[in-house]
């Protein structure tokens, strides 16, 4: 894994992180550890075909087949109070690390503090409109011996506005990995 350009982690979502304390970084060049991560963007830039992002019905189970056990789909919510992101699917690799919360919202299945780092992440891909790789230690249910890399990109059924998120995600012990997300973000510089 190459170093990262210190104006990509230099970002508004980074320092968020720093802030909060959380111990995610996201990485706009997708510097992948995880091979498989490069496939699915390459299947998600397949399914857009030169629109800004594909809709979900794209993705098809052919196309995600060797992504399925880590893969989730979130709906994008617009409620009056802003975005809300519900969890439509997960699949059963991810599902072992994060939980079994299809059908749920993420401020309703999990603990406010994990939740509210979920909902920065899936809310920077909202605004920002691309894909983007996250990595980060997952903390959610005390197994911050894992770092999770993760490609979260937009969905659009209609419309110009992302309305679902595709996660695919993989899980790592943190001592068989270069990435650590814990020295990205005591070395970045606030303004």
């Amino acid at each position: 894994m190459s170093a990262i350009a210190p104006a990509a982690i230099e970002s508004d979502f980074n320092r968020r992180s720093v802030e909060a304390g959380w111990t995610i970084v996201c990485d706009p060049a997708f510097d992948f550890e995880t091979p498989q991560l490069k496939d699915a963007l390459a299947v998600w830039r397949q399914a857009a075909g030169g629109r800004p992002m594909p809709a979900r019905a794209d993705l098809t189970a052919r196309l995600l087949k060797p992504f399925l056990p880590d893969v989730a789909f979130v709906a994008v919510v617009p409620e009056s109070t802003g975005l809300r992101f519900r969890l439509r699917l997960i699949g059963t690799r991810a599902a072992e690390v994060l939980g079994e919360h299809s059908g749920k919202f993420f401020d309703e299945a999990i603990p406010l503090r994990d939740a509210a780092r979920w909902i920065g992440v899936a809310t920077e891909v909202v605004k920002q409109a691309k894909p983007l790789r996250f990595y980060g230690l997952a903390e959610y249910r005390r197994q911050d011996y894992l770092i999770g890399e993760m490609l979260v990109a937009p969905l659009c059924d209609g419309g110009q506005a992302p309305d679902g998120l595709l996660y695919v995600m993989y899980f790592i012990r943190s001592q068989e990995t270069k990435m650590n997300p814990r020295a990205v973000l005591t070395n970045l510089p606030l303004r």
